[in-house]
């Protein structure tokens, strides 16, 4: 079931630098508590937030709770100091992205898969081919771009099989960062 949305929402914070969690509680509907009492904090400039343990353990319990497909039974959670339980559910998920451990890449180019990061259109020309670039770079695929013949048009193949497991992640991780 998709939670409900708060009666009177907030406006969404823009742009989000960090996001907060104090005491939250959080479990799947009918189940009991996965996360209980979880605190922690992640924000622009102050390295990387790591969520990690065994199956079971409420990874990906968490990870709904960021996006709000589940919403805490208890505690708070705050995009850009504002408190997600005064959010849409909309509201919440249009400053994230979310970059899964299997990404996929479709049976395109280089340059079709990052497209689907924005507006249609939106990275056409020069400067959505700069844009496309240097998101590539910042993504760690800067020297295989440079290095293929193509380019931004090389096929990637059915799945992205013409690149690495780590090389699709990466063209993900672009495509996260195109999204603005």
């Amino acid at each position: 079931p998709v939670p409900a949305d708060p009666v009177d929402p907030l406006p969404a914070p823009a742009p989000v630098r960090d996001l907060a969690v104090a005491g939250l509680t959080a479990g799947w509907p009918g189940g009991p508590d996965v996360l209980r009492d979880l605190t922690t904090r992640a924000g622009a400039g102050a390295g990387w937030l790591v969520v990690r343990g065994p199956s079971g353990a409420g990874k990906s319990t968490f990870l709904a709770v960021l996006v709000a497909a589940l919403r805490p039974r208890a505690g708070r959670y705050a995009l850009g100091g504002t408190d997600t339980g005064r959010l849409t559910g909309a509201a919440i998920r249009a400053p994230l992205a979310w970059l899964p451990q299997d990404a996929h890449a479709f049976a395109s180019t280089i340059r079709a898969n990052l497209a689907l990061a924005a507006p249609r259109g939106a990275l056409t020309g020069p400067d959505g081919a700069a844009r496309m670039t240097a998101a590539l770079t910042a993504a760690g695929l800067g020297l295989l771009l440079a290095a293929l013949p193509a380019g931004l048009d090389t096929p990637v193949g059915a799945g992205g099989t013409a690149l690495s497991g780590g090389e699709r992640r990466r063209l993900a991780a672009a495509r996260a960062l195109l999204a603005d």
